[in-house]
C-alpha cells in the first residue's frame, strides 16, 4: 500500500459518511426537480419574481394572489365592475380553482430536511438540479437516506455518492462539468450561496465545510485553466442558436422574471442586433433596475438596445405579442393558455422555470401552432451536443480533479490525524524521556511512531477498514 493509499485510508475512516444525493436534468429531469422542489420547500428561497414560498401550500397562496390579480386586472381593462378584494380572501380556505389554479400541480407536503435526522446537510439547488450533501449518523446506511430523502410515492430514487466520490461529484457540480450547459458560470456562486445558507443555519461542520471548500478552490483552477465557455454562459444559452434562427430582424422577446436567471437571458438577448425587449417583473422598480443596467452595458460597447418595463400584472391582463417569450419564474403555470392565446406571433417559448412556467395546457396549444417550447427536459439534446464538442476539455478538467481531490485527502488527513499522530508519538517520548538526551528521544519517538502506521498498512490490506478502525480505536488513535 502506497503513502497516498495510506492518506485515502485515513480519509475513508473520517469522512467515509460524507454523502451527495439527489436529482438532475440527467436523473428524473423537470418532473422531478418539480417533486423534490416542492417537498422540500422549506430550504428553498425564491426571488426572480418576489414571490416567496416557503413551502407547497404557500407556493399555492402565491399563485392565488397571481390569478386573482390577473383577474382583477383584466377586469379593469374591460372596464367590468367586478373586483376581488385580496384582504377579504381567505386563501387557505378557498376554492383554489375559482382562483384559476386548475393549471397548479398537485404536491405533496413540506418536509424539513432537519427533521430527518442527519448530522451535517446542505442542499444545492439550481434550475437543473437538486442535491443534498450530508453527513450519516452512526448507523444510518445510503440506502436508509435516499429513503429519507425520496418524497412519498416516488418511484424514482435518487443518485447517491458516498465518501471519495460524493467528493469528487461535488467538484464536478462546482466547477459545472455536470451541468445541462458544461462552463456555465452560476453554479459556483450557487454553491458559495449553499454553504453560507446552510452555514448561518448551523447545519453544517467540519466534514461539510471542508468538502465545500475544497470544491470551490479546486472549480477556480479549473476554470482558470481550462476554456470551458465564455463569461455569462447559462443554461439559457442552450437556447440562444434556436432563438436566433426564428427572431426576425428588430423582433419583440417578453423576459418574465428579473431574478438570476431571467438577468442572464435579458443580458444574453440584449447582444443579438435589433432585438426589443420587454422586461416584465411583479415588482417593476427591479426590472427597471434591470433594464438600466442593460442600456449601461451597451453604451459601454457603443451600442443602443431598446428596453421597455412592463409589470407583471399588466402583462397578464394584456400579454403583448412578441415573437420569443422567456420565463424564468418561480410560479408554476404563470404562461397558461390564456396567455399563449394573446401571443399570435410567437414562435419559440422558453421554459426556465422550476416549478414549469409553461402550462400543460399551453404546452399542448404551443406545440399545435408549431410553437418551440424549450425546457429542462428538451435542451437535453442541444446540451450533450455541445458535451461532445467539448469532450477533450472536459477530459483536461477531470485530470484535474482527480489530481486536486487526491491533494485535498492529503490536507485533511493531515489536519484530522494530527492530535492521533502527537498523541502516539508523546507516548513514545513519555516512555524513553528520561532515559536519553531530548533530541535522541524525539527522534527514536519518531522513528517508534511510523511503526504503527506500517502494521496499519498490512491490517488494512489483508483485513479490511474495519479491522483497521479496531486497530485505531485501541491505541486510542481513533
Amino acid at each position: 500500500m502506497t503513502t497516498q493509499s495510506v492518506f485515502h485510508l485515513y480519509y475513508e475512516l473520517l469522512v467515509d459518511n460524507l454523502v451527495l444525493i439527489g436529482v438532475s436534468h440527467r436523473r428524473g429531469g423537470a418532473t422531478a426537480l418539480e417533486t423534490w422542489r416542492s417537498c422540500f420547500a422549506d430550504v428553498l428561497t425564491h426571488d426572480p419574481l418576489e414571490v416567496v414560498a416557503s413551502s407547497p401550500a404557500d407556493l399555492v397562496v402565491s399563485e392565488a394572489k397571481v390569478s386573482v390579480n390577473r383577474a382583477n386586472s383584466r377586469a379593469n381593462s374591460a372596464n367590468v365592475g367586478v373586483k376581488v378584494d385580496l384582504k377579504k380572501v381567505d386563501l387557505k380556505k378557498a376554492d383554489l380553482k375559482k382562483a384559476d389554479l386548475k393549471r397548479a400541480p398537485a404536491q405533496p407536503p413540506a418536509r424539513d430536511w432537519r427533521s430527518l435526522g442527519f448530522v451535517e446537510c446542505m442542499p444545492i439547488i439550481t434550475c437543473n438540479r437538486f442535491d443534498v450533501l450530508v453527513v450519516l449518523p452512526e448507523g444510518m446506511s445510503v440506502a436508509e437516506a435516499k429513503d429519507r430523502l425520496t418524497p412519498a410515492g416516488q418511484n424514482l430514487k435518487p443518485y447517491a455518492y458516498r465518501g471519495d466520490g460524493a467528493l469528487e461529484q461535488l467538484v464536478r457540480i462546482t466547477a459545472s462539468l455536470d451541468s445541462l450547459n458544461p462552463g456555465e458560470d452560476q453554479i459556483t456562486a450557487q454553491v458559495r450561496q449553499s454553504y453560507h445558507e446552510a452555514k448561518a443555519r448551523g447545519s453544517v461542520g467540519k466534514t461539510i465545510s471542508f468538502a465545500v471548500h475544497s470544491a470551490l478552490r479546486i472549480a477556480k483552477r479549473v476554470r482558470r485553466e481550462v476554456a470551458l465557455a465564455p463569461l455569462n454562459t447559462s443554461l439559457f444559452s442552450l437556447a440562444v442558436p434556436l432563438i436566433a434562427r426564428e427572431l426576425p430582424a428588430s423582433g419583440r422577446v417578453v423576459v418574465l422574471g428579473s431574478g438570476e436567471m431571467g438577468t442572464l437571458a435579458t443580458k444574453t438577448l440584449a447582444n443579438q442586433a435589433g432585438v426589443q425587449l420587454t422586461l416584465v417583473n411583479r415588482t417593476v422598480d427591479k426590472a427597471h433596475s434591470l433594464a438600466e443596467e442593460v442600456r449601461q452595458y451597451a453604451l459601454a460597447k457603443a451600442q443602443t438596445v431598446d428596453v421597455e418595463v412592463c409589470s407583471l400584472e399588466h402583462f397578464l391582463a394584456a400579454p403583448q405579442n412578441c415573437d420569443v417569450l422567456v420565463s424564468a419564474t418561480p410560479v408554476a403555470g404563470l404562461v397558461d393558455e390564456t396567455v399563449l392565446s394573446h401571443l399570435p406571433d410567437v414562435r419559440v417559448v422558453v421554459d426556465l422555470g422550476i416549478p414549469r412556467n409553461v402550462s400543460t395546457g399551453a404546452t399542448r396549444l404551443a406545440y399545435q401552432r408549431g410553437v418551440s417550447v424549450l425546457d429542462v427536459d428538451t435542451l437535453q439534446d442541444a446540451g450533450q451536443q455541445r458535451r461532445a464538442k467539448l469532450l477533450v476539455r472536459l477530459g483536461e478538467a477531470e485530470a484535474i480533479i482527480l489530481s486536486e481531490v487526491d491533494a485535498a485527502v492529503e490536507e485533511w488527513t493531515e489536519r484530522q490525524l494530527g492530535v492521533s499522530i502527537t498523541r502516539l508519538r508523546q507516548t513514545y517520548l513519555d516512555t524513553i524521556g528520561e532515559m536519553l538526551p531530548e533530541d535522541a528521544a524525539s527522534e527514536l519517538a519518531h522513528k517508534f511512531a511510523h511503526i504503527p502506521i506500517k502494521g496499519l498498512r498490512a491490517v488494512a490490506r489483508n483485513h479490511g477498514l474495519d479491522a483497521a478502525r479496531t486497530f485505531l480505536k485501541e491505541v486510542g488513535l481513533l
